[in-house]
């Protein structure tokens, strides 16, 4: 593999490494990097996105060896990045050591910004488990009300919905002032999101369709991709749809896909989208079957290094 070969396998390492495929992540670098094809920051760049790819697969003292790596060696942006993910990993072990023996008031509060780090990681399991710690141990007043509101959110991008309803309105009711607030915003969220999945389960009428496609946005964004999907699916193949909103939803589902790791029906969902979508969604759908095709051009390249 010639170094311009290898800077195309970083460019899709990190194109895909939008979409959290830490699997195929890892598989497109770690080869390059362990043979040292690239160089100065570039392999540095690389370190980086394998820490990300082991932090994703669970591969925590890997990550932190990639991480250091990064910290001294990478762009001037991977360089800070890694320092933010030690810095991450470092809260992370410290929430571990303190849920233990049961989390006491004085944790509380760390032990719940490991859970809104996890949470803005979209690691959802991880980051219930920071709350319900928090929420079981001897803690009172706001952080007991902040776990909660954590415990609501966590499931509810989980799909236990019905749970997640419980506690947002538990602390719509006892959280008082802006936590209070919180609780009942997050709750009349819940309630649009299992409004949104009970009228589509039979298909998507044009009566249903803004307010199942802003649920589905919702969940989009909150990183609930597999509870997303089926809502622009049901939108996808709805006949009573005009032509342009199918597309429009075959492209939403289509990145849903991508984020899943099904990059065969995240394609085929894309080039209908390519096909039946306004201009500016086709455009979109285009360069997303361009990054699927770089990408399966840069794991040819990368099995090319596999011994004999």
């Amino acid at each position: 593999m010639t170094p311009d070969e290898a800077r195309q396998v970083l460019v899709s390492a990190r194109e895909t490494a939008q979409y959290h495929q830490w699997q195929n992540v890892y598989d497109l670098l770690f080869p390059v990097h362990q043979e040292g094809i690239l160089t100065g920051t570039e392999q540095g760049d690389a370190a980086f996105l394998l820490g990300e790819a082991c932090r994703g697969i669970g591969a925590g003292d890997a990550a932190v060896y990639y991480y250091e790596e990064a910290s001294s060696s990478g762009s001037s942006e991977s360089r800070s990045q890694a320092n933010e993910r030690l810095a991450e990993i470092t809260l992370q072990d410290a929430a571990v050591v303190a849920e233990d023996e049961g989390v006491v008031q004085n944790e509380a509060d760390l032990v719940i910004r490991a859970g809104d780090e996890a949470l803005a990681n979209h690691d959802f399991a991880t980051a219930l488990g920071h709350y319900q710690a928090a929420y079981e141990g001897v803690v009172d007043g706001a952080p007991k009300f902040k776990a909660a509101l954590g415990i609501a959110r966590a499931n509810a991008y989980l799909g236990n919905l019905d749970e997640a309803a419980q506690y947002a309105d538990y602390v719509a009711d006892s959280g008082g002032g802006d936590l209070g607030g919180q609780g009942k915003t997050l709750l009349e969220w819940i309630r649009d999101q299992q409004a949104a999945t009970a009228g589509t389960a039979d298909g998507t009428s044009p009566d249903e369709f803004k307010e199942a496609w802003e649920a589905a946005q919702g969940m989009f964004f909150s990183g609930a991709y597999d509870q997303a999907l089926p809502i622009f699916l049901s939108a996808k193949e709805s006949e009573q749809l005009g032509g342009v909103d199918r597309g429009r939803m075959a492209f939403n589902a289509a990145m849903c896909q991508r984020f899943l790791g099904d990059d065969a029906a995240a394609k085929e969902l894309f080039e209908f989208a390519a096909s039946h979508g306004p201009p500016a969604t086709a455009a979109k759908a285009q360069n997303n079957i361009a990054m699927i095709a770089r990408e399966e051009a840069a794991h040819e390249l990368v099995a090319e290094l596999a011994p004999d």
